[in-house]
């Protein structure tokens, strides 16, 4: 879509989504109806509202024929409050893709529960690798001066003395 389609149909999805919270009253009207999206003709002549409708599929056929009866009402809301010379024809379209993405997540939610958990991998992928680092956390908080490492301890005076020194350093430098 051009840079003015999608400004028109942000326009007209603002509009209708007002028009369906406070004006239209239709008992077959889902109140979990939501316009997902607008997409406009290149003329601007048609726009294309998907829907979605979180129900059964028999509600959503319901709210969309709602939908369908009021799309004159609701294009003329949108003809008082958007200033063009031609009011684009509103066709309303099922939205699916919110209701698809939850029962997706649903999926793997109840795979995840019902998988039990991976044992190490043989071959050392990243499985194995983390089981080892999670080994060497046990040994964390042990003070083990026979350690592989290197101990380094710091004493708070002897810093002191040495910085010092140092700026006495510098300041016969200078002269």
């Amino acid at each position: 879509m051009t840079r003015r389609q999608e400004r028109v149909a942000s326009l007209i999805r603002r509009i209708l989504a007002e028009e369906l919270q406070r004006r239209i009253v239709d008992p077959r009207l889902e109140r979990m109806t939501s316009i997902t999206r607008v997409e406009m003709s290149p003329d601007l002549s048609v726009a294309k509202i998907y829907v979605s409708v979180m129900s059964t599929a028999a509600r959503q056929k319901l709210s969309l024929q709602a939908l369908r009866s009021a799309a004159g009402r609701l294009r003329h809301a949108v003809g008082e409050q958007f200033q063009a010379r031609v009011v684009p024809e509103l066709i309303f379209k099922l939205d699916d893709s919110l209701q698809r993405a939850a029962e997706t997540n649903a999926l793997i939610e109840r795979s995840l529960a019902d998988s039990p958990a991976k044992p190490p991998r043989e071959d050392g992928g990243v499985d194995a690798l983390a089981d080892d680092v999670e080994g060497e956390d046990d040994d964390w908080d042990d003070d083990d001066e026979e350690a592989d490492g290197l101990v380094v301890e710091f004493d708070d005076e002897a810093s002191e003395e040495d910085g010092s020194a140092q700026a006495d350093d510098t300041e016969d430098d200078r002269q």
